[in-house]
């Protein structure tokens, strides 16, 4: 009995649901039809400029359609049609040339801004290589006074880029047996930043 309870209201709702929604929400007209054809032709062809479009209906199919217009390119328009069944591109036909892709202009444009991308990131990756040369141990410096000395030097690259005086001894943290190298780093990463 409570499985008929629940039956009930559920094939009420659908049906209400079914009545509720109306037919245009599942329609397919002309429009779709040329739509789809366009989208076939830009996948198939990559033309992109179509002009004087138009679908006629089928006799006898549902969602059936014959469409036809022209695509210009390279200031000429060519015909093209497509068939469509059932919501499908059946079939296209195009008698045209394929566009060039793009002009010279375009081309040009397109490595210029290659050419100055290209510009910006070895500058960025010189500025990087000289940060890390710059950080690097002197010769005369090994092991953990090394790390100290690496320590200093960011710090002291830091505090220069931030326009602060040198002062190595407002950091904290190091071991007073190697401050003479932290300090080192310290003035050494200060003097490149400023």
């Amino acid at each position: 009995m409570p499985e008929n309870k629940i039956r009930h209201p559920l094939l009420a709702a659908i049906v209400t649901l079914a009545v509720a929604v109306p037919g245009s929400a599942f329609a397919y007209d002309e429009d779709d039809a040329i739509r789809d054809c366009e989208n076939r032709l830009r996948d198939e062809y990559k033309l992109s400029d179509f002009r004087h479009q138009s679908a006629e209906k089928l006799p006898d199919k549902d969602h059936s359609y014959r469409v036809k217009g022209q695509a210009k390119v390279e200031d000429e328009k060519h015909p093209f049609g497509c068939e469509i069944t059932d919501r499908h591109v059946t079939s296209v036909t195009y008698s045209g040339p394929e566009p060039e892709g793009l002009g010279t202009a375009e081309k040009l444009a397109i490595g210029a801004a290659a050419a100055i991308a290209a510009g910006v990131v070895a500058s960025e990756l010189s500025k990087d290589d000289k940060e890390k040369a710059s950080d690097e141990c002197p010769s005369d410096i090994k092991g953990n006074e090394c790390a100290y000395y690496k320590d200093g030097y960011k710090a002291g690259t830091d505090d220069g880029k931030m326009g602060m005086s040198m002062m190595y001894e407002r950091h904290e943290g190091y071991d007073s047996r190697f401050e003479p190298y932290f300090k080192r780093g310290y003035e050494a990463g200060w003097k490149a930043n400023r």
